[in-house]
């Protein structure tokens, strides 16, 4: 409009101006004026006349306009001096700065980044109608977070030179609140089970950490497919959403919403077929469906069995593969048949694999984790486990995860080129780990781990901690490419020296250096098996304190004992990262046969079962199980594992994990009533994983409660018993430092402490975790 009323002015003035003269005349020259930052030159440019041409009123208008659509001028003047036409024109004042102040929910670089695409950048003119665009994108912005409360406020400040500074000041206010959900129509469900799984939701004892409550139009949207949804799985295909109603509070720090549905009918499944290009695959793509004549139609099931299919083709080569289900209704019987169309499109295979983001690492490292070849005929399954395998790599980050994108080669109809995209993280690790505590004081260890080493892919590591109790060193080598077929060899080599007289447990030392060897055969995607052999030299020596425990082994065996170490083990992984997973399975089996090399033996062995199990409750929380198991005992003689060699419990970083206690202070004691370990482990927890409300992926946050204890098997009294299990409850904050390593924060509660046990609220430690 206001360009419209300028341009109706100048034709005006321009026709006021030539009254006198020939309405036609062919332009000598074109002047313009009032020219500042814009060039002659770009003017002329935009003219849709040149000099020489004849010129009228008539098509003035066609000139003004070319020159208002640049947006350069706020006011553009036309008149005519003898035979010259002259150009007068005031330039929008250009943006010197744009400010933005008080956002907190959405980053600053994403705001000017749609600044930037509504024209509002510095350096540029300044249009006031975009001004009016920026405020009310920005409303719109906050109002899809649910903050209605959202004042924005811009301010223009005049600058020497014809430039304008704007500021954007946000005043972001409140979220509104899901005051109240009606659903009406709902005669088969109740509407407690129907709001159950909304993205919407009154205030309740969890929304603080899933923020259901928080009203925005998108979690509106969603939550009306929440319900449609939920019919469709339980067989209402007819379902639908009448109508909804969203009544917000004055103050719009609230909103009531009344959503009216329609159920229909229930209905049943008569029958399915498959059409389309089968392959000769028609039974196997007909064992993945899952359901069957007669069972209550769900939109859920035939999804399974959609992907299902497209998973067995995308295997067989079809990397494109679509299948597509079309459901016939019978209104008058009540049920639906589904007909499965298949079209596998064409075969592929692999012509390039190319990386991107793997600045350190090199390509050889990567490939070596690959399940799909170059060359090689395109595999779904192949490519998921190539994801996976990428996805348990230290040095990658795990956000955004490793992708893999095939991409078709022009000009061919059978060849693909997979897009490898990735996100390396410090490969570097280095560890610091700190603590205090009564039961065993100030704790300091530091090293430093390559686990990409030279961008190769192998590990190279060297720790050295310091206590008041222990001091030890090592070295460590691990390369996963030992053998083409995938075996692994680790080789290590350490030192200790331990002096238990400062730790709350008995008092004894020992000096013990060694290497180890070990090799790890992959047996699949998910599982691997280990062998190695290592030795050991261990000199042991009485404590501070006599205690009868280390009195007798030492009269009974002597201190010397030079050991052959022979390990075995298995793991079995599924979760879906390394560091803070979010679901899946981490299981391993370890055994340690200690033979000996000369006349000092000690004949013992150990074995240990842990497990880690991650399983999401819904899109909010994680439940994480946690359980050991570690049995010891001497063999050919030795009745008992050696006592150094027990297990522990009680506080963070003790395998026997349990936080409300001073780390190795539960299970039995010696004499001096110190604690001295079991052969029997028997411990864990059970964690609820809160959602992440600090918006930091890095940080964690859980509650748990955690449970068990250690057992000398041979002594009446100590032997194991459920009854002398220990508990505790608190909650735990982890946090992956940018220096890849863990920050570990507890503040736990005794459950079923007795006695002579030894309590430690807090606890926290940095680099090492279990």
């Amino acid at each position: 409009m206001i360009k419209l009323r300028l341009a109706l002015i100048s034709i005006g003035l321009f026709l006021m101006s030539s009254y006198a003269v020939a309405a036609t005349f062919v332009i000598n020259q074109i002047k313009v004026k009032g020219l500042q930052r814009v060039s002659k030159a770009t003017v002329l440019h935009y003219l849709p006349v040149n000099q020489g041409e004849s010129f009228n009123t008539a098509n003035s208008n066609k000139l003004l306009q070319s020159l208002y659509k640049t947006d350069f001028f706020s006011n553009v003047t036309l008149y005519r001096d003898n035979n010259n036409l002259v150009i007068k024109v005031q330039e929008r004042p250009t943006i010197s700065e744009i400010d933005i102040t008080g956002n907190k929910q959405i980053p600053q670089d994403k705001l000017k980044d749609a600044l930037n695409k509504l024209g509002l950048q510095k350096g540029r003119f300044l249009n006031h109608a975009t001004l009016e665009e920026v405020k009310q994108a920005l409303q719109n912005e906050y109002y899809a977070m649910g903050r209605y409360n959202v004042r924005i406020t811009i301010t223009q400040t005049k600058e020497p030179r014809n430039r304008v500074a704007i500021g954007i000041q946000v005043s972001e206010g409140a979220v509104t609140k899901v005051a109240g959900i009606k659903i009406l129509g709902n005669n088969t469900f109740s509407e407690e089970d129907l709001l159950d799984g909304l993205h919407l939701s009154t205030p309740g004892l969890t929304t603080f950490f899933t923020r259901r409550d928080e009203y925005s139009e998108d979690k509106l949207h969603q939550s009306q497919q929440d319900i449609l949804n939920y019919y469709l799985d339980r067989g209402y295909i007819q379902a639908k959403i009448d109508s909804t109603q969203v009544t917000m509070t004055p103050d719009r720090k609230q909103v009531y919403i009344v959503i009216k549905i329609t159920e229909g009918a229930k209905f049943t499944i008569s029958g399915y077929q498959l059409n389309g290009k089968l392959l000769n695959q028609r039974e196997q793509l007909l064992s993945v469906v899952k359901f069957k004549k007669g069972d209550t139609f769900s939109r859920q099931n035939i999804l399974n069995a959609t992907r299902s299919m497209t998973l067995l083709l995308g295997d067989l080569g079809y990397a494109f593969a679509q299948v597509n289900p079309k459901p016939s209704i019978d209104a008058k019987n009540k049920t639906v048949f589904i007909d499965f169309d298949v079209q596998p499109g064409n075969k592929y295979y692999i012509r390039n694999i190319t990386f991107e983001g793997n600045d350190d690492t090199s390509q050889i490292a990567l490939r070596k984790q690959l399940y799909q070849m170059e060359g090689g005929l395109y595999s779904t399954q192949k490519i998921h486990d190539s994801i996976f395998e990428l996805q348990q790599d230290s040095y990658l980050a795990p956000n955004p995860p490793p992708q893999i994108t095939p991409v078709k080669v022009a000009g061919t109809n059978n060849m693909l080129d997979l897009d490898v995209k990735l996100a390396e993280r410090l490969s570097a690790q280095f560890q610091l780990s700190l603590g205090y505590s009564e039961a065993y004081g100030f704790m300091v260890s530091t090293g430093i781990t390559q686990s990409n080493f030279m961008g190769s892919g192998k590990t190279v590591g060297f720790n050295i901690s310091l206590s008041s109790y222990q001091k030890n060193f090592s070295v460590t080598y691990n390369n996963p490419y030992y053998t083409p077929d995938g075996v692994s060899r680790s080789i290590s080599v350490f030192g200790s020296t331990t002096s238990s007289d400062q730790l709350s447990v008995a008092e004894y030392n020992t000096d013990s250096y060694g290497a180890n060897v070990n090799y790890g055969f992959p047996l699949s995607v998910h599982s691997s098996l280990n062998l190695g052999y290592g030795f050991s030299r261990t000199i042991l020596k009485q404590g501070g304190t006599s205690s009868n425990i280390v009195d007798d082994f030492l009269e009974k065996y002597g201190n010397v004992f030079d050991q052959l170490l022979l390990t075995a083990g298995w793991s079995y992984r599924t979760t879906d990262r390394p560091i803070l997973p979010t679901k899946g399975d981490n299981q391993s089996i370890d055994l340690t046969v200690s033979t000996p090399i000369d006349k000092n033996k000690l004949l013992y062995y150990k074995l240990t079962y842990t497990n880690d199990w991650y399983q999401p409750l819904n899109k909010y929380f994680i439940l994480h199980a946690h359980g050991v198991v570690g049995y010891g005992n001497g063999y050919g003689g030795f009745d008992n594992l050696p006592f150094f060699q027990n297990y522990y419990a009680g506080g963070l970083g003790v395998p026997g994990i349990n936080r409300a206690y001073y780390p190795f202070s539960l299970g039995p004691r010696d004499n001096n009533n110190n604690p001295i370990g079991g052969n029997l482990l028997v411990g864990g927890h059970l964690s609820l994983i809160l959602p992440d409300f600090y918006n930091a992926p890095t940080v964690r946050t859980s509650v748990f409660v955690d449970g068990g204890n250690v057992f000398n098997t041979h002594v009446v009294g100590e032997n194991f018993s459920p009854n002398q299990f220990r508990y505790s409850y608190g909650l735990q904050v982890e946090w992956w430092t940018p220096l890849n390593l863990p920050l570990i924060f507890s503040f736990a509660e005794p459950i079923n402490n007795r006695p002579g046990d030894n309590l430690d609220a807090f606890q926290f430690t940095i680099g090492t975790m279990y």
